[in-house]
């Protein structure tokens, strides 16, 4: 008898550790969210596991089996579209039954993952090299819109939504059952990979198996949300930087947290491990020569703009940008939003005009474009630095796009470009031979913007030459 009061006060010992643990790592409306999902982990509603379960709307009253703790990862990590679908569903419509849930209440809930995915990756040490006070505020919101958006479009979150998605036209009412949003997260691996973060990190596995809990390990290893390394900038410079009066000026880049999770979802996997500035306006200054300076021959980028109205934009680059009077890339290039909503607007097939790039050209328009054509691009930067428009109405042609910016035409207030990946064998065309030795123009323009040829002389010549 002795040894099974014994045996029963350790259990709830150890409850009361896990809730505590739980409580003190994730928001009190994340850990309702997280209790509730134990509901509706098994198929039956009325199969427990061989003991009481009690789940309430808080986590206080909620005492759960270790069949329904098992469950409920394998739904989570492994699960199908139907358990997923199930438990999800459960999570986030915290006044109904599980079986169907709003679109306010879906919203509600990915701001509170995102926020819990946001607080593990701090608490875990894994933001990789970024450093929020010098980023962007306010992109849970925009992502957990975006995400949810999805739901209700059927399509992938972010991809091509309608021009006026952004506006107050969400029916935060309607209604999603249990297998619209399974379809909705396979549609969404961003989502899962939240979710895994959040439940693996916050929950104590020490209940399980030991070889249950090393499989939960490794799938956390391989799927679990990952920032790119921040790479390229010099953070102390950043924090002695002055106003001039001594006073100390912070830089802000135009990128968010969230942001940089969504668009690193967007990208090819390779592209996913190392982000490094080339260029920053606010650190570079501002002109459109030193902006061609830094990011030719760089290997594959993300622009990114805020025009003065405080929309921010851009695009991605698939290859290197070239100084050359044609278009260049492929069709893995795309443009996106980030505020104030976040889109992509991949390639229609309409045309191959997905990147273009010129400098000191006469007869023809001098900057950087990306979709669309010749004085109508779904995004233009002149080389007059600070100018730029994004004509696409009702939409690019390349691209899909809707008017990105406030205006048609805009005025720059700050400009970045991020090379993504390893760096580039800068210089080197696909033959091995030097770019600048297959076009002699190219070389000139280089020249002329401040990116001289310090190979000449040096290299070996080519069988050709």
């Amino acid at each position: 008898m002795a040894k099974e009061e014994k045996a029963k006060h350790e259990k709830a010992k150890h409850r009361q550790e896990e809730k505590e643990y739980t409580t003190a790592t994730l928001s009190r409306p994340m850990v309702n969210h997280l209790f509730r999902g134990f509901t509706f982990a098994l198929d039956d509603p009325k199969e427990t596991g061989g003991r009481e379960v009690k789940v309430a709307r808080n986590a206080e009253s909620t005492v759960i089996s270790k069949k329904l703790f098992v469950a409920f990862f394998d739904a989570v990590l492994w699960g199908n579209m139907e358990d997923r679908g199930r438990v999800v569903c459960g999570m986030a419509g915290s006044d109904g039954d599980g079986v169907t849930c709003r679109q306010d209440q879906m919203q509600q809930f990915m701001v509170e993952l995102i926020e819990a995915g946001m607080s593990t990756l701090r608490r875990r040490l894994l933001l990789c090299g970024w450093k929020e006070e010098y980023m962007a505020m306010g992109g849970i919101g925009r992502l957990a819109a975006s995400l949810t958006d999805g739901l209700a479009s059927g399509i992938r979150p972010g991809e091509q939504l309608p021009h006026d998605s952004d506006k107050a036209t969400t029916n935060y009412k309607q209604d999603f059952g249990r297998d619209q949003i399974g379809e909705w997260l396979f549609r969404s691996p961003l989502v899962i990979d939240i979710l895994i973060l959040v439940v693996t990190s916050a929950l104590q596995l020490t209940s399980l198996d030991p070889n249950v809990r090393a499989s939960m390990v490794n799938k956390e290893s391989t799927c679990c949300v990952k920032l790119p390394y921040c790479e390229g900038v010099d953070w102390n410079d950043l924090d002695n930087r002055n106003d001039g009066s001594g006073a100390a000026r912070r830089c802000k880049f135009l990128l968010d947290l969230p942001s940089v999770l969504w668009l690193s979802s967007h990208l090819p996997s390779e592209l996913r491990k190392k982000w490094r500035l080339l260029f920053s306006s606010a650190l570079h200054g501002q002109s459109f020569s030193g902006l061609c300076s830094k990011i030719v021959a760089e290997g594959p980028s993300l622009l990114l703009v805020r025009d003065t109205d405080g929309y921010v934009f851009g695009g991605f680059a698939s290859c290197s940008w070239e100084l050359k009077p044609q278009f260049q890339g492929n069709n893995l290039c795309f443009l996106f939003s980030l505020d104030p909503v976040l889109n992509v607007y991949t390639c229609t097939g309409y045309n191959d005009h997905y990147m273009y790039l010129t400098h000191g050209q006469q007869t023809i328009p001098n900057g950087l474009g990306m979709g669309g054509q010749h004085g109508y691009f779904g995004l233009w930067l002149d080389c007059d630095y600070g100018k730029g428009h994004s004509r696409a109405k009702p939409s690019c042609t390349t691209y899909g796009s809707p008017q990105l910016s406030a205006h048609e035409d805009f005025n720059v207030a700050c400009l970045e470009v991020w090379a993504l990946g390893e760096p580039a064998l800068k210089g080197k065309g696909l033959d091995g031979r030097s770019v600048l030795d297959a076009d002699p123009e190219t070389q000139a323009i280089l020249e002329m913007v401040g990116k001289s040829r310090h190979s000449t002389g040096l290299r070996e010549p080519h069988e050709e030459e």
